[in-house]
């Protein structure tokens, strides 16, 4: 089983603000949100999938956590 604390540490919790802004993390959580309201499976697997990878293109600027 996955602890939290190995959750947060993959998720690199402790760059998270310099990730994104306050304002880039509403705005893309709340694109995540209306593309589920409007229900077409292709367009959220789309969001989802461009979602993760811009967030995978920032945290790879910072390398590994280990």
């Amino acid at each position: 089983m996955v602890s939290i604390r190995g959750i947060f540490h993959l998720l690199f919790v402790r760059h998270w603000e310099a990730l994104f802004l306050p304002d880039e993390v509403y705005d893309r959580h709340n694109k995540l949100l209306e593309c589920i309201k409007k229900r077409n499976k292709i367009e959220i697997e789309e969001v989802f999938r461009a979602h993760y990878a811009e967030a995978g293109r920032r945290m790879s600027k910072f390398g590994s956590t280990d």
